[in-house]
């Protein structure tokens, strides 16, 4: 009896402490310095799965980049492209700059990568991350972080830190179980 209450209540654990997740989006780039100051991001998509109206934006600080052009389109059937030029000079402390990509159809067609030239502003540093955020078609963000440069096409996948808690607390749960275990054969 004892141990089927003991496999009820770790099963009741596991159901309500496991995260229904869904996959990270993730965007990672390649850099290349073209000429001078002018560099291009190569973007390539991992675990972004699309409905039509949703949008993929990655920002361009208007500190450091201007005169973005997308040098290669995604599938044009299946995306609508959009980039706005950061504006350093707008009223209220200027305005980033963004490239836009909208699916205009569910699961649109992604044959990797797509590029952006830009000119970095910045004499000290190369370009780096940059944010990015996942879209649903109100405009409520499903999905952003930092876009990460790329380490080849089988770039490692770091686990997220909801997933070591989750192995801790397993752990921890069955430590407890033992040593109760253990106090009730000494008694």
């Amino acid at each position: 009896m004892k141990n089927s209450i003991l496999v009820v209540m770790i099963t009741l654990f596991c159901l309500v402490c496991i995260p229904f997740a869904t996959a990270t989006p993730l965007i990672e780039y390649s850099l290349t310095n073209i000429a001078g100051n002018t560099w291009q991001y190569d973007y390539y998509m991992k675990d972004v799965d699309l409905t039509a109206d949703q949008m993929i934006t990655i920002y361009f600080d208007k500190n450091y980049y201007s005169e973005i052009t997308p040098t290669n389109y995604l599938t044009d059937t299946d995306w609508f492209i959009q980039e706005l030029q950061p504006d350093p000079a707008i009223w209220g402390g200027g305005e980033d700059g963004s490239y836009n990509a909208v699916a205009l159809i569910d699961n649109p067609a992604y044959t990797g990568p797509f590029s952006v030239q830009f000119n970095w502003l910045d004499t000290f540093v190369s370009p780096g991350s940059q944010f990015f955020e996942v879209f649903d078609a109100n405009m409520d963000t499903i999905g952003s972080g930092m876009t990460v440069l790329e380490n080849g096409p089988d770039a490692p996948v770091v686990p997220e830190p909801a997933s070591g808690l989750l192995l801790l607390g397993g752990l921890g749960l069955l430590a407890g179980v033992a040593r109760l275990r253990q106090r009730r054969g000494n008694k």
